[in-house]
């Protein structure tokens, strides 16, 4: 039904953690180094999720709490009106 009606389903690519608060929420992606990148599902849920306003975060042992910076900047990701444009322009981006 949801795709009939314009939606999209997203099931690859969540942030591990969701955090609440009474003001508001935030996503968190953990990963075991600082040099550990997003995979292009997590990159693209991401730049969803920034774009709706919610404040992501990535947290390594080493590095701790980082704000997540898309990996092309939203204005861009914007032009592309195909969700897999999209997703191969991000792909590229981050394998980059």
């Amino acid at each position: 039904w949801a795709t009939s009606q314009g939606w999209r389903s997203l099931r690859r690519g969540w942030p591990d953690y969701l955090c609440v608060t009474p003001d508001g929420v935030a996503v968190v992606e953990v990963k075991g180094r600082p040099s550990e990148r997003l995979s292009p599902f997590q990159e693209e849920m991401m730049t969803i999720l920034a774009d709706l306003g919610i404040p992501c975060y990535k947290w390594t042992p080493k590095s701790g709490l980082e704000v997540h910076r898309p990996a092309i900047h939203n204005r861009q990701m914007r032009q592309h009106r195909s969700w897999a444009t999209r997703r191969r322009v991000l792909s590229e981006r981050v394998m980059a």
